[in-house]
């Protein structure tokens, strides 16, 4: 029971918009026009009921009925500007024709008046309390015209002062809601630059865990790069003094030249007598990989080790000698197994 009431009262109070000072302003203006509109609907009966009905009651107390109820639309729609003035206007223009015109223009019965500026101001802007003050100062100064004979000459200089004050009350009312509209612009930009200055903190600190997840997957690329190139080159000692080299697979010239430093350092570090590079992984060779391969083999020798290569296979040889590299000095055989054979035989 409690939940359906409440939904209803938030249907009741909905406004279509997205601004959050409209929203709040739209939901005072629905709330004013519904009290108001409470308000007449339970005079309506009463009035009527009176022997002392005049017609301009009724109509009055009518009116302010249907502007209620048309201010409340417009709120809902978003219009609360419109539905302001429209409020303040009406309200004014009940009070001035239910009362006695005289009375309005003379007594501080016309400081009532004052509600359609109030209204203006609470639920829109400051410049709605100066439209709103124009309309009922316009009222006034028709009413001054319309009864100027009726009133007393002695009181014609109350009328001037009311219209006055009413005109003073409005300005001091404007510059009351422009310092509170400007207060709240100023909250809104601190509240906004807050909220700037915490997403930029939430960015920072997103970049930071960005960073170092960054930099430990670079680091565990890097380290996976070097196991990759250890892998790719491995060199194997299969007897005491020689080493293995197999290639497998297609050799650009950045694996070529890595796998030239890594054997390379490894000749001159651990001095074996015998190199055995094994191509039996080698599907196709070309010209650059001829040229590597023979440049390979003379730094070996140079640095004082024999060369074996093994896995030499027909289409390979023929590309070999099509691409004129010099094999002297080296020994090959078909297989390794018979490459590492050899070998024993030859140190034992």
């Amino acid at each position: 029971m409690s939940n359906g009431v409440v939904d209803l009262g938030r249907r009741w109070l909905a406004i279509q918009t997205s601004d959050s000072a409209t929203f709040e302003r739209g939901r005072l203006l629905k709330v004013i026009s519904v009290l108001i509109g409470i308000g007449t609907a339970i005079s309506l009966p009463l009035v009527a009921l009176s022997v002392d009905l005049t017609p301009r009651i009724l109509i009055g107390l009518i009116a302010a009925m249907v502007a209620a109820a048309a201010t409340w639309w417009l709120s809902h729609r978003g219009y609360i500007r419109s539905g302001g003035l429209l409020l303040g206007t009406v309200i004014s223009g009940v009070i001035t024709l239910s009362a006695d015109p005289v009375s309005v223009l003379i007594t501080p019965a016309g400081s009532a008046l004052l509600v359609a500026p109030l209204i203006g101001g609470l639920v829109a802007s400051a410049l709605m309390v100066l439209i709103s003050a124009g309309l009922v100062a316009l009222i006034q100064a028709g009413l001054l015209i319309a009864y100027y004979s009726a009133i007393p000459e002695a009181s014609r200089i109350w009328a001037y002062v009311n219209i006055l004050l009413l005109l003073v009350l409005s300005a001091l009312l404007t510059v009351l809601i422009r310092s509170l509209d400007h207060l709240a612009y100023s909250r809104g930009e601190a509240n906004a630059a807050l909220k700037a200055q915490s997403e930029i903190a939430e960015r920072e600190q997103s970049l930071l865990s960005a960073n170092a997840e960054l930099s430990s997957a670079n680091q565990r690329m890097a380290e996976l790069l070097d196991l990759v190139q250890e892998l790719e080159s491995p060199l194997i000692p299969v007897l005491p003094g020689a080493v293995v080299v197999p290639l497998v697979g297609h050799l650009d010239s950045g694996r070529i030249q890595r796998l030239q430093d890594s054997v390379l350092d490894f000749v001159y570090q651990q001095r074996p007598h015998t190199v055995l590079i094994d191509i039996t992984g080698i599907q196709a060779v070309d010209s650059a990989f001829s040229s590597h391969l023979e440049r390979l083999i003379q730094a070996i020798r140079l640095l004082g080790a024999t060369v074996m290569l093994t896995g030499m296979r027909a289409e390979i040889a023929r590309a070999l000698v099509d691409d004129s590299i010099n094999l002297d000095h080296v020994v090959t055989t078909a297989t390794l197994q018979d490459g590492v054979l050899a070998l024993w035989r030859t140190h034992t």
